[in-house]
């Protein structure tokens, strides 16, 4: 809740939009972490893809940070989804042992969804150009291009994405490197 009550996306200022990006984004690497984490011992290569893509999230939280504090200064507000309307709960896979990959799957890929809507809503409410384009560049593609393993026992590639989300301009070398992408 943002002043005690649930807000709507389009009471959102710029600013806290941003500070709800950077949520989101810390958020979604710490469960994709999580999932590599319980999916270690069965599924290797899915471990290896969520941690991937763990460390892809991390690394647009800190594109966020780096804008949020060129535009609006170091206190970042905490604002999370649930504090806006409109945000899906997700079921706590992450804290289940042992995880179901087809299960771990589907959350995943309902987290990239929600995630292209609101990059999408959140670029339609900014006016900023250097916003808009780093929103536009962290918007995961659609899922019409989504190829799953058919095997849940050796995936080839990375569970939710089929390609990887856009470099920002300026991003770091090690962030340049090429590796599996994601769906929506």
């Amino acid at each position: 809740m943002i002043g005690g009550r649930v807000r709507t996306f389009s009471e959102l200022s710029e600013k806290e939009i941003l500070a709800l990006a950077i949520s989101l984004e810390e958020e979604h690497g710490r469960i994709y972490a999580d999932y590599a984490d319980g999916l270690q011992e069965n599924f290797p290569a899915s471990a290896k893809v969520f941690t991937e893509m763990a460390h892809e999230e991390h690394e647009h939280r800190r594109w966020l940070i780096d804008l949020y504090r060129e535009k609006f200064g170091d206190h970042i507000p905490l604002i999370r989804a649930q504090d806006v309307k409109g945000f899906v709960r997700h079921e706590p896979l992450w804290m289940v042992r042992p995880l179901g990959l087809d299960k771990v799957r589907k959350q995943a890929e309902a987290i990239e969804y929600e995630t292209r809507i609101f990059y999408e809503r959140a670029m339609e409410r900014t006016t900023d150009a250097s916003m808009r384009k780093l929103l536009g560049d962290l918007r995961p593609p659609s899922a019409s291009t989504s190829a799953s393993p058919s095997s849940s026992a050796r995936p080839t590639s990375r569970p939710t994405r089929p390609r990887r989300r856009p470099r920002p301009s300026g991003a770091c070398s090690s962030c340049r490197s090429s590796s599996p992408a994601s769906p929506a």
